[in-house]
């Protein structure tokens, strides 16, 4: 069913390589401010900080697909902007409830950074400014702590603890766990959806439309 998008690690479309560096696995202090922890919450971070809530768009009793990607995967961020548009209506009319799910490769700093700087956006605003950061970030030809201040500006949420949380990887257990759980079911290569912990084969809209519509009959 379908085409399954191939795994890339060239990164980053070629525009986010400024000073890439290699990601930490998660234990190296140097990436965070929070102690180290060998297992991961999957209902949020195990962390001195407050957990964080689902960042889903849409409502009602649609069915709950789980996207796992990477900001920093050209395949998952292609995903988003050509394929995620043709879902829009499933989300609008209540039958699609998608939810963000991190899965980092790593493929360069962004991949935790980013997590982390939305996380901090849902743990101090609403799902829908959390959703509206995400989209733009997505769409952006290139990240920047610029980009960051001003879209945490955009929605509404003090731009220097984004920065903060970005630059320190604050919430980095929380884009662990995710990407844990991602593991328990299967997921390999990006980008990857799954209702619950079941896996849906292939990758484009047409894939989840049918998917989504077949649970809906």
């Amino acid at each position: 069913m379908g085409s399954t998008a191939s795994v890339t690690t060239a990164g980053c479309l070629g525009l986010f390589s400024s000073n890439p560096v290699p990601e930490s696995d998660g234990t190296d202090d140097r990436y965070t401010t929070v102690e180290k922890t060998n297992t991961f919450g999957f209902g949020g971070t195990q962390t001195p900080f407050p957990p964080v809530q689902g960042i889903y768009r849409g409502s009602g009793s649609g069915i709950l697909v789980i996207a796992y990607f990477d900001y920093s995967h050209e395949a998952s961020l292609q995903w988003w902007r050509e394929e995620y548009p043709e879902l829009t209506d499933l989300v609008d009319e209540g039958r699609l409830r998608l939810t963000l799910h991190m899965f980092p490769k790593p493929v360069d700093q962004w991949s935790v950074m980013l997590p982390s700087a939305l996380f901090e956006v849902r743990s101090r605003s609403s799902r829908e400014a959390a959703w509206t950061f995400h989209e733009r970030l997505v769409s952006a030809d290139e990240y920047s702590m610029d980009l960051l201040e001003q879209l945490a500006s955009d929605v509404g949420v003090p731009s220097d603890a984004i920065t903060e949380a970005a630059e320190t990887r604050r919430r980095r257990n929380q884009a662990f766990s995710d990407k844990a759980m991602g593991e328990d079911s299967g997921v390999e290569s990006l980008p990857a959806f799954r209702w619950g912990m079941e896996r849906i084969d292939g990758t484009s809209a047409e894939d989840i439309r049918k998917f989504v519509e077949e649970q809906l009959d």
